[in-house]
């Protein structure tokens, strides 16, 4: 487990500090910033978001093809698959990984994951 510290820690202050520096140096309506969980979960109203941050209508096309994608889970419970429902990866996390590392994670990523804007699940809601 400690192992998992370590990287998680490595990781995470990564990620704060990219963070940090994007949120010191970002001008006012030059970015925009986008989840993943977001996007997997109302795909439309994010891409609306997209389109409206640059200035531009969204195009029916695009609005078709996220429709066919949310719709279309043919291949989606196929592992060999690379078309998978962003939706069904959302969680996967919590059936691969344990409560402590989890725990581990959120314990080196809590400065990170509070200024995301992501809520701790451990200890008090432990999983």
């Amino acid at each position: 487990m400690e192992g998992m510290r370590e990287a998680a820690e490595v990781l995470c202050n990564q990620f704060l500090e990219d963070m940090l520096y994007f949120n010191k140096n970002k001008g006012a309506g030059d970015v925009i910033t986008i989840k993943f969980e977001d996007l997997a979960v109302t795909p439309l109203i994010t891409a609306y978001k997209v389109y409206r941050f640059l200035g531009k209508p969204l195009p029916l096309s695009v609005v078709s093809w996220i429709m066919e994608m949310k719709a279309d889970n043919s291949n989606s419970r196929d592992w060999r698959s690379t078309h998978q429902l962003a939706g069904d990866v959302l969680d996967k996390w919590r059936d691969r990984l344990s409560p402590g590392l989890v725990c581990v994670v959120e314990e080196q990523c809590q400065v990170f994951m509070s200024l995301a804007g992501y809520d701790r699940v451990c200890p008090e809601n432990i999983l």
